[in-house]
């Protein structure tokens, strides 16, 4: 018995409509990770491809030997669909003696006060106490490098930079530059890779030892989207083969 063309039509129609949904829905995302130049993610701080937010402060001072330090943002980054890829950070700041100093980065994905993923790009730097594990909150007063930051040393914390800030060197004033995470006590930012873009970005400076002060001025976040796989135009050609 042959099906009937009002039959067959009304079939196509509820296909092609889920065929068309599907084709919206099922844009995909490459999740597998970065792993440095050549798969998306730029060497050595370059931008070239990263969306950014900034954010300008009026001179925030960051309390002397207060593990609480302080909190700034957030930062909102429009959620566009897309996955985070790479994330870049970067920092101005002025402060004496650098190897007292603590800086994380958290991403709260909801923006509901919870922070979901945190990275810790500078803890405490040791400067030439390449012997010395990196306390990152020990009241240990004196440790590390007794470099100062100035308004002419702006940071970027990059996963695939070569060193962390004065990590077995302790030049003064700290030279601007990109700068890997702290490899001591701290963590990568490749800890927001596959975290939905968006959400709200925080960063907490602290100094853990007394006698010396530092001022925030200005940070930003480069993100960049994995890429979008859309699905295959062969899928309409499939729904229309069960009819040939």
């Amino acid at each position: 018995m042959k099906r009937s063309y009002s039959t067959i039509w009304a079939t196509l129609a509820i296909l092609a409509l889920a065929a068309s949904s599907a084709w919206a829905e099922e844009v995909k995302v490459d999740n597998s990770a970065p792993s440095g130049p050549g798969n998306g993610v730029q060497a050595n701080c370059n931008l070239t491809g990263y969306k950014s937010e900034f954010q300008q402060l009026a001179g925030i001072g960051v309390p002397d030997n207060n593990a609480a330090g302080i909190t700034v943002g957030p930062i909102v980054v429009p959620a566009d669909g897309s996955l985070i890829a790479d994330v870049i950070i970067d920092l101005s700041m002025t402060h004496s003696w650098v190897g007292d100093v603590i800086v994380a980065i958290g991403y709260d994905e909801l923006c509901d006060g919870a922070v979901d993923a945190q990275s810790i790009v500078m803890c405490r730097p040791r400067g030439t106490q390449v012997a010395a594990n990196a306390p990152c909150g020990a009241a240990t007063t004196g440790f590390g490098c007794a470099g100062d930051l100035t308004t002419a040393s702006t940071l970027l914390f990059d996963d695939s930079a070569a060193a962390a800030v004065a990590d077995g060197v302790c030049p003064n004033p700290i030279p601007a530059g990109c700068y890997k995470p702290s490899p001591q006590g701290g963590s990568p930012l490749a800890v927001f890779r596959n975290l939905r873009k968006g959400g709200c970005w925080y960063m907490n400076v602290s100094d853990r030892a007394g006698g010396d002060l530092g001022t925030l001025l200005s940070w930003s976040v480069h993100i960049l989207n994995q890429t979008q796989i859309g699905v295959s135009q062969a899928d309409w050609g499939t729904v229309k083969r069960l009819y040939n």
